[in-house]
């Protein structure tokens, strides 16, 4: 019997978004600018798909940001781990899904004085 995440075995979409927040947390503010248009969308054995809204951005992921989120996701998985971009210009009308609950914004104080 294999362990879940295991080479020839799918691993469940929740672990692909746990890992895909991995990446989000492990980034430096100008690397979540262009990981915040790209959607992961599946990963198998080794392969992590991700989807991205054009091909300026995919050029800018084989270009720059290949190596960086490789190793985060082989960080994560505890095994290497390649990336394959596929252009899906539909990624780019949508919102992004938030990756955490804000946190809420604490209450001003009451004011003292009175009217």
């Amino acid at each position: 019997m294999s362990q879940p995440g295991s080479p020839n075995e799918p691993v469940a979409s929740g672990d692909l978004d746990a890992a895909w927040s991995h990446v989000w947390t492990s980034s430096d503010a100008s690397t979540r600018g262009w990981l915040q248009g790209m959607r992961p969308v599946t990963v198998h054995d080794s392969l992590v798909i991700l989807a991205v809204p054009n091909e300026f951005t995919r050029d800018r992921v084989e270009s720059r940001l290949r190596p960086v989120i490789e190793q985060q996701l082989s960080d994560f998985y505890s095994r290497p781990i390649r990336l394959a971009i596929d252009v899906d210009p539909s990624i780019g009308d949508e919102e992004p899904p938030p990756l955490a609950e804000p946190e809420p914004e604490p209450e001003p104080p009451a004011s003292t004085r009175s009217t």
